[in-house]
């Protein structure tokens, strides 16, 4: 039975033909029949900007204080990957210094390790 107001996945019954993502059939907690894909989280960093003030005591720090704060977050939740969204062109090798390089399917990313 479904737990509180979740419902789970108790049998994967086949892979459907067809789509992007290769959905299953399952069969959930309540009786009933429904499409499912697979799928992992994934983090996505939309903005990340600091302020250009040289005096400023953070300056050349606020991507790698922020990107920390997000890698623990991720760890929490079990994330396995962060993804920059739509990078600025510019900011690409600035983003790859930290780490992030792109994956088979064209986005930039970096691995969230357990």
């Amino acid at each position: 039975m479904a737990k509180g107001n979740y419902i789970e996945a108790v049998e994967i019954i086949r892979r459907l033909e067809g789509g992007m993502t290769r959905p299953f059939l399952c069969r959930a907690s309540n009786g009933k029949h429904y499409v499912a894909r697979q799928s992992s989280i994934c983090i996505k960093i939309i903005l990340l900007e600091g302020k250009p003030d040289r005096s400023h005591p953070l300056k050349g720090e606020v991507a790698s204080l922020t990107l920390l704060a997000i890698d623990y977050y991720a760890r929490m939740i079990k994330c396995t990957e962060i993804e920059v969204q739509d990078p600025e062109p510019l900011a690409i090798p600035w983003y790859q210094e930290l780490g992030f390089d792109y994956s088979a399917d064209g986005r930039l990313v970096i691995q969230v390790n357990a």
